[in-house]
């Protein structure tokens, strides 16, 4: 702006001020203090349009320059700066501020995540591996399919002539387990559970001679049935609180629609059992922990009985995105002694651990796909192990 103008101006609004006050005194009290009011809104208007054309000036000037305007544009209902003074015209206790740049939405490196659709990731989780239950009125049906693969090499007894020797036997074992799941939301924070599996095991068993001047010879069988049917009632006790997790108790009975022997194969199953455990749950989202304890009691059969059991496992579960979940575990069992003909077999009793890490993700509003791999940590625990379930919720139509 020429300074020149604008000191002509003012000098010019000044002597109208001036001219204006001498003609007070031919005035009343009323017509001074109306005379008075009007110059100062008129004062004010016209500081107002100065600090108007002094923004646009500079701006202007960024432009022409290539530089960008971080000139704050002030409110509409603020009090203007006087341009001799930074107080307002007016309230001489009012400061003026500037305003607050809003946060970028979008920048580069960063994502918004949708907290229902993250939750709804994580819950879904949480509900098939059995930390949350199903709402009353909900169902879900959950095929899945688990390779199992062990190896082991134990010593055998060989009678060699008149003498007896030790070789080393090699046991292959590929099993394929492959179920239907089923979870029906109850009342009462319930749920029933129903477990239909099938087992298809092959077993190669490699005997060495070599030691004693002959050679190597293989076995191979195969044996599969349905495994038993389970039948399971999961409850919730306690919800969420503070440090207090979410506490949920579970009673599964196994029946003995499986068999113990197939085609010289040990199927594991033919045995009535009975489990109880204790599973908690604690979140901080998007994180959720997880622990459960179990016993299972298995009753005799024909004076034989494979040993009862009892273990825990801890894990976390992450919602990674909207739509998929990470999870890690530590899985353990403790197995008793097996009993045959009504005698405890010395040493058959074992550990069975395995650490386990999953992804699960929705593919649609009903649909979840899990994957999940382990890797056993002791001599009796499977090699390795691979598992995929898809859980498929709905609406039970008749409730």
């Amino acid at each position: 702006m020429n300074h020149t103008n604008y000191n002509k101006k003012k000098s010019v609004s000044i002597i109208g001020a001036v001219l204006g006050l001498s003609c007070l005194s031919a005035w009343g009290a009323d017509g001074q203090g109306a005379l008075v009011q009007e110059l100062q809104q008129r004062l004010e208007a016209r500081d107002r349009l100065i600090v108007d054309l002094q923004q646009r000036v500079s701006r202007l000037e960024n432009v022409v320059g290539g530089k960008e305007s971080n000139v704050p544009v002030p409110a509409s209902n603020s009090t203007p700066a006087s341009p001799k003074t930074s107080k307002p015209v007016g309230d001489p206790h009012r400061v003026a501020q500037a305003p607050v740049p809003e946060k970028p939405k979008n920048t580069a490196g960063s994502f918004e995540v949708d907290e229902e659709a993250a939750e709804h990731a994580l819950e879904r989780t949480l509900t098939q591996t059995g930390a949350l239950l199903l709402p009353f009125g909900r169902a879900e049906i959950q095929p899945s399919f688990t390779y199992i693969r062990q190896e082991a090499s134990v010593p055998a007894l060989v009678n060699v002539g008149n003498d007896y020797g030790v070789m080393s036997r090699k046991i292959h074992v590929d099993q394929f387990n492959s179920s239907i799941f089923s979870r029906f939301g109850l009342p009462l924070d319930a749920q029933l559970e129903l477990t239909i599996p099938y087992n298809i095991i092959d077993r190669s068993v490699v005997d060495d001679y070599r030691s004693f001047g002959g050679s190597s010879s293989e076995t191979k069988s195969s044996g599969s049935h349905l495994g038993d049917i389970q039948f399971g009632l999961a409850k919730t006790l306690v919800r969420e609180k503070g440090w207090r997790p979410d506490m949920i108790a579970r009673m599964t009975w196994t029946t003995p629609t499986g068999v113990g022997i197939d085609n010289g194969v040990s199927m594991g199953g033919g045995f009535h059992r009975l489990l109880g455990s204790m599973t908690m749950l604690k979140r901080q989202d998007p994180l959720a922990f997880t622990g459960r304890f179990f016993y299972e009691g298995v009753f005799d059969k024909n004076n034989d009985n494979p040993g009862d059991r009892y273990g825990f496992s801890v894990g976390t579960v992450l919602a990674a995105s909207p739509e998929t979940a990470l999870s890690i575990s530590l899985d353990q069992s403790f197995y008793n002694e097996m009993q045959l003909n009504g005698n405890k077999i010395k040493g058959s009793d074992r550990v069975v651990s395995a650490f386990v890490i999953g992804a699960s993700s929705i593919f649609g509003r009903d649909f979840l796909l899990s994957l999940s791999g382990g890797i056993g940590l002791t001599k009796d625990s499977p090699d390795y192990f691979i598992n995929i379930a898809m859980p498929i919720s709905f609406d039970v139509p008749f409730i």
